[in-house]
Parts: structure tokens; C-alpha cells; sequence
């Protein structure tokens, strides 16, 4: 996501927030920000409409992370063997983009470039490349780190070393066609990762925090920091309130 789904996003959490007859402060919004931002808006709105009718307790922001990613040890092993083809099928000398920023942070951040991902691929078997690849994606996962852009292959990185940097080779998608060309185009390949621990370091140095765990299902709540903004209110607990403001809001506006 970016500033501009920001709205959106209040929205979708406020709305989870009524549904559920919680209240969120504007700081805890921020805190959902910061976890979820490595994610698509619309993955997030399908998320928390899945989660809504499944789930008879508000939500925490991970509950909305494992909606969108599944299992994350199977989603490795198919992200694994999803690479794996790749190095088959399209070679080192094209240019290639993954429809996940996980596999793209691997192939560019630990392998190094998406040559030396093949170089790593051809000295082992199948087998171990694939428990290889597996580690560094969970690794990645669990640090949240994500990357944009796509991994350039021989011809490219050899056009660039020879001053043809603006020559366009045809670039190879794996995966979900949009969402690779979407990654593939997306920040020039910006490092992402997971900006809630930044988040709860900024705000401490603000206020002396004091997290509460409220009820059973631990739902955090951060008070007394309230800032303006376009999200500045807070959720109500009343159903009446909250069937009022529904019921008032056009289909269109609705941010699922």
C-alpha cells in the first residue's frame, strides 16, 4: 500500500473495529499501518471481508497477514519451486518479475542477483536448493522484508556495464501476471520492510506508552495520543450508532 490507500485503510479498520464493538484509538490504526503496509489495499479489504465472516472475534493485524499469505511454510515450498521452474524455463539471460516481494527480496538480497540464484541453483540438487530457498524465504518472512522491482538478467546488467542502460529487453513474469508487472515497475526496487517496530520506537519517544491488553483476545489499545488527520476518530461501541452510519453510506463508498 501507499499514502494514498491510507483512507481506505482507516476505513476498512475503523469498520472492522464497529462490527466487532471495539474501539481503536487513532495510534492503533498506525500500528495496523505498519504491519500491514507491505500489502496490497484490495488484499487487505478481501482479507478483513473473509475474516468477518469467519471469525467471531475482532481480528489482530497477523490474522489479517495469515488471510492474505496462507501457511507461510507452504506458501515457501510453492514460492521455492515457482523459482525453480523459472530458472529452467527462462535461463539467466532474461530479466524476470515475481508476483511476491518475499521471493524478490530472496532472490536480490540473499542470493545476490537473479544470476547468482541460478549459480546457487545448478551446485545442488533440486532438493536442496528448494530447503535452501525455503530457509531464506521463512527468514525473510519473519522479518518482514520485502522488495520491489525486478531481478535483471545477463543481457541487461551487461547493457547497463556497456552504456546501453536504456536499451529494453523483454522482461519474463512469473507468477500472477498484474501483480508481478505491478512489483516488476514499483519503486524502482525499494527495500520494504515492516515499519511497526519503527512506529512503536517514534511514538515512545512522544509518550510513555503503556500497551493494555483488553480482554480475552488481547486486542491492543494505545491511548491518549490522539493526533489530527484525515482516520482522527475513534470507533463507537454503540450498535445503534453504528447501524445509523451504515445505513447512511452509499454502496459505492463502502471500502470492501
Amino acid at each position: 500500500m501507499n499514502a494514498n490507500d491510507y483512507p481506505r485503510f482507516c476505513s476498512i479498520v475503523y469498520g472492522l473495529a464497529e462490527v466487532y464493538g471495539r474501539e481503536i484509538s487513532e495510534n492503533g490504526v498506525k500500528l495496523w499501518w505498519g504491519v500491514l503496509a507491505p500489502y496490497n489495499i484490495d488484499d487487505v479489504a478481501r482479507a478483513a471481508r473473509d475474516l468477518m465472516l469467519t471469525s467471531p472475534k475482532m481480528p489482530l493485524p497477523a490474522d489479517v497477514v495469515k488471510r492474505i499469505s496462507g501457511d507461510p511454510d507452504q506458501k515457501a515450498e510453492v514460492e521455492a519451486s515457482k523459482v525453480l521452474e523459472a530458472i529452467k524455463r527462462i535461463g539467466p539471460y532474461r530479466s524476470v518479475a515475481f508476483d511476491d516481494e518475499i521471493t524478490t527480496a530472496v532472490v536480490l538480497r540473499s542470493f545476490g542477483s537473479w544470476e547468482e540464484t541460478i549459480q546457487a541453483a545448478e551446485e545442488q540438487t533440486e532438493h536442496w536448493f528448494i530447503k535452501d530457498f525455503v530457509r531464506r524465504w521463512k527468514a525473510f518472512y519473519g522479518q518482514g522484508i520485502r522488495k520491489t522491482g525486478k531481478c535483471p538478467g545477463y543481457v541487461e546488467r551487461l547493457n547497463g556495464a556497456n552504456g546501453h542502460g536504456d536499451h529494453e529487453e523483454p522482461l519474463a513474469l512469473v507468477g500472477d501476471q498484474t501483480k508481478a508487472k505491478q512489483i516488476a515497475l514499483t519503486a524502482d526496487g525499494e527495500d520494504k520492510v515492516s515499519h511497526a517496530f519503527a512506529l512503536v520506537s517514534e511514538l515512545a519517544t512522544v509518550h510513555d506508552l503503556e500497551a493494555r491488553f483488553v480482554e480475552e483476545d488481547r486486542w491492543m489499545r494505545l491511548p491518549g495520543l490522539e493526533r489530527e488527520n484525515d482516520c482522527s476518530r475513534t470507533s463507537t461501541r454503540n450498535p445503534r450508532s453504528a447501524s445509523q452510519k451504515m445505513a447512511s453510506t452509499a454502496a459505492d463508498d463502502i471500502p470492501f
